[in-house]
């Protein structure tokens, strides 16, 4: 039987957000028994998914993706940049270097990672010193306009806590984001991702839920909600993987295992 159309979008908005490549994978999904949760990292994939096609992007786009509700894709990378386009990949706005020099030079930020999007608050950025000599260890959620790309403002995310922003995913009713640290799934409150709570004029905030050693051993490099549970895809080696994780108790399964070179 054939997928409904909903589904479909479904399924492919999931993975155009958790796609950190230049190729943009479309997968479809079948129904099988749970896998152990914290299982080693393995090249054997569980059968869950089949790929379905691939469709090449512009190399500026190799670092996240997200979309909003009007069939708008955003796009960053390489390392410092933020794009928009169409359903179908047409550019419609972005620029590179993105971020503001004076957030830049303030921060040391140099890097912008896996991109979440918020209907309330916009495009969210984190935030990051990237492999850098003159790091001061802080991450941070810029927020951009989705109409304009304009920067906006940053929330400073408590150094105690994180020291860098890699990624960010928003739950399904929009009052959480999250993100990691070291092996740790980090949620903050979205409600303090607004102006009120804007650094340097308000203090860094907090998270409000911890899940403990619940990051994938493949690691995070983006994330994104699918039918209530927290896909996240991370890389070791050659060896691609997705797993997904119920946030409510840190379990976690193996989706997508795929040795890509």
């Amino acid at each position: 039987m054939a997928a409904q159309p909903g589904k479909r979008i479904a399924k492919r908005r999931l993975l155009v957000r958790l796609a950190t490549v230049a190729t943009v994978a479309l997968f479809t999904t079948s129904l099988l028994p749970t896998t152990t949760a914290g299982a080693a990292p393995v090249q054997n994939d569980p059968g869950r998914w089949k790929l379905v096609t691939t469709t090449s992007v512009r190399i500026f786009y190799y670092q996240g993706m997200t979309h909003d509700n009007q069939g708008h894709l955003y796009f960053d990378g390489i390392d410092n940049g933020l794009w928009e386009t169409d359903s179908s990949f047409n550019q419609i706005g972005g620029s590179t270097p993105y971020i503001p020099a004076d957030v830049a030079a303030r921060d040391k930020y140099n890097h912008i990672g896996a991109i979440a999007y918020s209907k309330v608050a916009g495009v969210l950025l984190p935030m990051e010193c990237y492999n850098g000599t003159n790091c001061v260890n802080t991450g941070a959620i810029g927020v951009a306009d989705p109409t304009t790309l304009a920067w906006k403002y940053e929330v400073k995310l408590d150094p105690a806590t994180i020291k860098k922003a890699m990624w960010a995913a928003v739950s399904p009713d929009g009052k959480l984001l999250w993100t990691s640290s070291n092996q740790n799934l980090l949620a903050y409150k979205m409600s303090d991702i607004s102006p009120t709570h804007s650094w340097p004029a308000h203090p860094v905030i907090k998270p409000v839920e911890i899940l403990k050693n619940a990051v994938p051993p493949s690691g995070v490099d983006g994330g994104a909600f699918f039918q209530g549970r927290l896909y996240l895809a991370g890389t070791v080696g050659n060896v691609h993987q997705v797993w997904s994780i119920d946030t409510s108790t840190g379990k976690r399964r193996l989706e997508i295992s795929r040795t890509i070179v």
